[in-house]
């Protein structure tokens, strides 16, 4: 819920100030190839009409150190007092590293595996979404990347694998908790991908 833009550029400039994002997770401290992710965004509106927006994301998993970078362009209808509509477009780059020489690897006879390489891949795609403020509730709709990608290694094979289209729509409310310093933000998020079941995300947050 603190991290919309990277998932619908029409978020970009929607909050009406700039707004900094830094995020970082680190999971199973003491493993080896344990996952470490790490998030920086900005947006800021531009003038009445326009919002832009800046994400960068780095995520290591065992033998893959993968980066994306998105910028996000907003455009800002006002309806009325009450209600804001935002349409935005994002064109986003993502590099895929797959380190096959790293002692993670230890199966043999897998074609997936290149042995002792290091396989990289740089891939380019566009995005766009919507983004809408009624009074203390918003709503949103959004296709991040709207092509398929092969991010696969297995050339030996029809299987390798594809980043398809993911269509995400989210929703929630502002709900004073009797002053103005504090206040309930439930809010839900679906994804829906081909062939796969629908996921929802739900959070509140004071």
């Amino acid at each position: 819920m603190y991290n919309n833009l990277s998932i619908n550029p029409a978020v970009a400039g929607s909050k009406g100030h700039p707004a900094l994002l830094a995020l970082y997770r680190k999971q199973w401290i003491g493993f080896e190839g344990a996952p470490d992710n790490k998030l920086i965004s900005f947006h800021t509106p531009l003038g009445k009409r326009v919002g832009l927006g800046l994400t960068m994301s780095n995520d290591k998993i065992g033998i893959s150190n993968n980066w994306s970078g998105s910028m996000a362009y907003a455009y800002r209808i006002q309806i009325d007092k009450e209600t804001l509509v935002q349409i935005g477009i994002q064109g986003s780059m993502k590099y895929f590293s797959l380190d096959f020489r790293n002692q993670l690897i230890r199966q043999t006879g897998d074609p997936s595996v290149v042995y002792d390489t290091t396989n990289e891949k740089y891939l380019g795609n566009f995005g766009a979404g919507i983004f809408m403020n009624v009074k203390q509730m918003f709503f949103g709709a959004s296709v991040p990347n709207f092509f398929p990608s092969t991010i696969g290694v297995d050339k030996t094979t029809s299987f390798a694998a594809v980043e398809v289209p993911h269509f995400y729509v989210m929703a929630g409310a502002l709900i004073p908790l009797g002053n103005d310093k504090i206040a309930l933000r439930p809010s839900a998020l679906a994804k829906v991908v081909k062939d796969a079941p629908c996921l929802l995300y739900t959070s509140d947050a004071a």
